[in-house]
């Protein structure tokens, strides 16, 4: 079962390599972008009646907005470590993704499972509610 699970591994590095060589026009490799499959996503504004009363902070304790305004590019999911970084090509190209905050697992009674949820300003929210699946990978950086 080790052996399956080192060359599965290695697999997964591979398949990232060469995809970070698909998205970086340069020659050298900084980032390995691994496959996580397709994922639901969604999107929620940093506000009182989405977020509770946090004040603009995280599940981690980083300030992830300003008076509704996100501070950066950043998501919540429950499953991922902290600090993740994804990439979601159909949805945002390359920008960069960086987990900061966490999911409540029900709501309005229905449990939402493995969603990423984009952290988007009150402005772009009209255009991006709903529930899509896209394809989605997390940033490695190589040094």
């Amino acid at each position: 079962m080790k052996t399956f699970i080192n060359y599965f591994i290695v697999g997964l590095i591979s398949i990232g390599i060469y995809i970070a060589v698909l998205f970086n026009n340069d020659k050298k490799i900084d980032k390995v972008y691994i496959p996580l499959g397709y994922q639901e996503i969604t999107c929620y504004k940093a506000v009182t009646a989405e977020c509770g009363n946090n004040r603009g902070y995280g599940a981690f304790g980083r300030r992830v907005a300003i008076n509704g305004h996100p501070t950066g590019k950043f998501f919540a999911n429950n499953f991922l470590p902290r600090g993740t970084k994804i990439v979601i090509p159909s949805i945002s190209s390359r920008q960069v993704w960086i987990l900061e905050d966490r999911l409540r697992p029900y709501v309005n009674g229905k449990y939402i499972g493995n969603r990423i949820d984009l952290l988007v300003d009150c402005d772009s929210y009209k255009v991006a509610r709903g529930v899509r699946k896209a394809e989605v990978y997390i940033v490695k950086e190589i040094k």
